[in-house]
């Protein structure tokens, strides 16, 4: 009904919503795709997987006075009855779980990396929605916006090495919902990226990171241009100049795989673009010392080219693909 769980569809059949979400594994041509939603899953795999790689799972869900409560064991294979009761509890899905550790190859509990990772999580779920109250082992995380999650990447530099962040940059649709959020850092090393999907971490990247940096790089590469005497700079050269952080809502996302690390959907498809602002384009190349850092690139590997064609030696180039050179070789 839009807000909330449904305890109960059918009286007669007594079939439970949270029972089909959470423990039924539904064909996906079940599911209505035309809806425009900017959601995580689409076909709700991702729940029953922690179902079935699970010991104990248990489903709470609480909507309009109603407690519905369910635990699953074994794999998913035994079920409790469901159980309806009344109550004056607020709104609320709590999902309780104990990771059946012989399912996974080698692993006998919890390690460090794994706790790690799941903490990172849990950070950055609240760093892409900063008006949720997120809690990790009961404390509440302090982040307010976007830009505070961006500075935890930072946190551990000193002063005079803390670069500074351009943005966020913020893009909202036509109803005046947050739909984009762009931060940029200069980097000194390598194109780097932290983006993120309807609140999922897309580690690879994908079409949205392709065409923040298309915005910046088609702003940019005129600049230098003038700046270098007319001399051209590598696409790939800008790109490496850029960190980039990125926060999205799109509609109906389509990812490379389960594990949703790149986003594959169609710039046509995302209900927005990332319409980056002419100011927040100049702040970049005037402010952020993106330019001049890959003007001296240029300059270096000019001269080191030079070297070569003096010294009278040809070296041979490795035949490798989609090849990109250090910028620090």
């Amino acid at each position: 009904d839009g807000h909330g769980i449904p305890i109960e569809i059918h009286k007669k059949h007594k079939v439970y919503v949270p029972e089909m979400i959470f423990g039924e594994l539904l064909p996906g041509s079940s599911f209505d795709d035309s809806e425009a939603k900017v959601t995580g899953g689409r076909n709700g795999l991702g729940a029953k997987l922690a179902n079935i790689y699970s010991s104990e799972f248990i489903v709470e869900a609480c909507c309009e006075g109603k407690l519905f409560k369910q635990t699953f064991t074994q794999n998913m294979s035994s079920r409790t009855t469901p159980s309806v009761t009344s109550t004056a509890i607020k709104d609320f899905t709590k999902i309780t779980f104990r990771p059946d550790f012989k399912r996974f190859d080698g692993m006998t509990g919890l390690d460090d990396d794994i706790v790690a990772l799941l903490s990172k999580r849990v950070m950055d779920v609240a760093g892409c929605n900063a008006k949720l109250n997120v809690h990790l082992n009961g404390a509440k995380i302090d982040i307010r916006t976007f830009k505070d999650y961006v500075s935890l990447y930072f946190k551990n530099r000193d002063a005079a090495e803390t670069p500074d962040i351009m943005g966020p940059e913020i893009i909202s649709d036509s109803t005046g919902r947050k739909r984009w959020e762009v931060a940029f850092v200069v980097s000194n090393t390598e194109f780097q990226q932290v983006s993120f999907v309807n609140s999922i971490w897309t580690i690879r990247g994908g079409t949205h990171v392709n065409a923040v940096v298309k915005k910046i790089s088609d702003h940019v590469q005129p600049i230098i241009k003038k700046k270098n005497k007319g001399t051209e700079v590598k696409p790939s050269m800008i790109q490496n100049s850029m960190f980039l952080f990125i926060n999205s809502l799109i509609v109906n996302p389509e990812f490379d795989s389960q594990t949703k690390e790149t986003l594959k959907s169609k710039q046509t498809t995302w209900g927005t673009k990332p319409d980056l602002s002419e100011a927040f384009l100049t702040k970049i190349a005037t402010k952020s010392g993106m330019i001049d850092q890959i003007l001296l690139w240029n300059q270096s590997k000019t001269s080191a080219a030079l070297k070569t064609t003096t010294a009278g030696k040809k070296r041979g180039r490795l035949g490798i693909s989609k090849l990109t050179e250090a910028n620090m070789a």
